[in-house]
């Protein structure tokens, strides 16, 4: 019975198998989560991050999926198109996503206020500029850790 379940740290659960947390993420008690860390967990691939963005995308505000090298712009795009109340995502060193679903994230995730791409080689930094240009409100971190933020001139 997790009903009340709203943070939930899976940090460096390198254990865990991507068929453990597809069952774990189909549970339906885990609807209401608020914040949730997978940072490091190696066994979140696409697929998993399909199902916890159908299961608890509707209530997700801070998303963390750091380090996951399984996931790609598939898992991207289920969070864009599932997770619209999130104001924190951090993707830090997922190397495999090219990012084109992010140019939706003005319109799709209209509360996001930090986007954090550290280490995401392949994401273009035109994008995230227009990106940044069309939802001013939103700060993304670059590759290379810098602000990347809405300057009126």
């Amino acid at each position: 019975n997790l009903n009340k379940l709203k943070k939930l740290r899976l940090r460096k659960g390198t254990e865990f198998t991507a068929a453990g947390l597809m069952n774990f993420f189909s549970s339906p008690g885990i609807k209401h989560l608020t914040s949730l860390d997978m940072s490091e967990c190696t066994g979140c691939d696409d697929i998993c991050v399909s199902q916890l963005s159908q299961s608890c995308g509707k209530t997700l505000k801070h998303l963390s999926l750091c380090w996951c090298w399984h996931i790609t712009d598939r898992g991207a795009t289920s969070v864009v198109d599932h997770c619209s109340n999130l104001l924190h995502l951090d993707l830090t060193g997922i190397d495999k996503i090219n990012g084109d679903c992010f140019g939706r994230v003005p319109t799709e995730m209209p509360h996001l206020r930090l986007l954090d791409l550290k280490q995401c080689n392949r994401i273009k930094d035109e994008l995230i500029e227009d990106v940044v240009r069309q939802k001013r409100n939103l700060t993304v971190i670059n590759y290379y850790g810098e602000t990347v933020m809405f300057e009126q001139s």
